[in-house]
C-alpha cells in the first residue's frame, strides 16, 4: 500500500479488478465505503488523520493503517 502517508490516491498492491473497500477513521469511528478500481483509491475528501483500511484480497480479509495528510 503506498503512499502512506498518502494526499490524494492510495494505492493497494495486488488487487485487480473493482473492489469494495472500508474505511474508518481511528479518531471519530466513522467508516465509509469506497469503490475503487484495480486497489487506486481516491481518499483526497477525506479529513487528516489515521484511518483503518478494510477489505478482500483472495478470499482473505486484510486489515492495513494509513494516514491521510
Amino acid at each position: 500500500m503506498y503512499p502512506n502517508p498518502v494526499v490524494n490516491l492510495l494505492t493497494v498492491g495486488n488487487v485487480k479488478g473493482d473492489g469494495l473497500f472500508t474505511i474508518t477513521n481511528v479518531a471519530t469511528s466513522q467508516t465509509i465505503i469506497i469503490k475503487a478500481t484495480n486497489g487506486i483509491l481516491d481518499v483526497s475528501k477525506l479529513t487528516q488523520g489515521v484511518y483503518i483500511l478494510k477489505f478482500t484480497n483472495n478470499g482473505k480479509p486484510v486489515t492495513k493503517k494509513f494516514v491521510k495528510m
